[in-house]
């Protein structure tokens, strides 16, 4: 489980490592269980942090408020996506993957929870395949990717 993860790193970062660390996290809910920072997951990745481990999680794809979906952990990094025009990223009509993803995946979450956009359109990203080879590539576009 996350909360079992977010332990562990806490865990091991004060125990076992040194230096900077950083976790990074690309799920979001509007569940009260993932967006309550007083629930068990809200409560590990603030473990993590006072352990010294950066938190970074993806703001969310659904065009909405990203404190709708995010952790709400004071001291956790939300990242938003950013387009090509430095605009937050949304998936437009035109879009291949427009009509397979639309709604609810149809751009970054944005507001006061979001503490930084990255690049999030048409990144060029691993993607698993059967067969290892150079080509295991595709273009995605999401706040994972920022």
């Amino acid at each position: 489980s996350l909360v079992t993860a977010f332990d562990w790193i806490a865990q091991q970062h004060t125990t076992t490592l040194t230096g900077p660390a950083v976790a990074s996290m690309s799920i979001n809910s509007a569940l009260p269980e993932f967006t309550d920072p007083m629930q068990p997951l809200g409560l590990a990745i603030q473990g993590a942090l006072n352990a010294g481990v950066l938190v970074i999680e993806s703001a969310g794809n659904q065009a909405a408020d990203a404190c709708a979906w995010s952790t709400n952990v004071p001291g956790a990094l939300i990242v938003g996506g950013s387009d090509e025009l430095d605009t937050p990223w949304e998936r437009r009509a035109g879009d291949p993957n427009f009509n397979g993803w639309c709604p609810p995946d149809c751009g970054s979450n944005t507001g006061s929870c979001v503490s930084v956009f990255a690049p999030a359109a048409h990144i060029v990203s691993a993607w698993f395949g059967m067969t290892p080879s150079t080509q295991n590539t595709c273009r995605l576009s999401g706040t994972s990717m920022a």
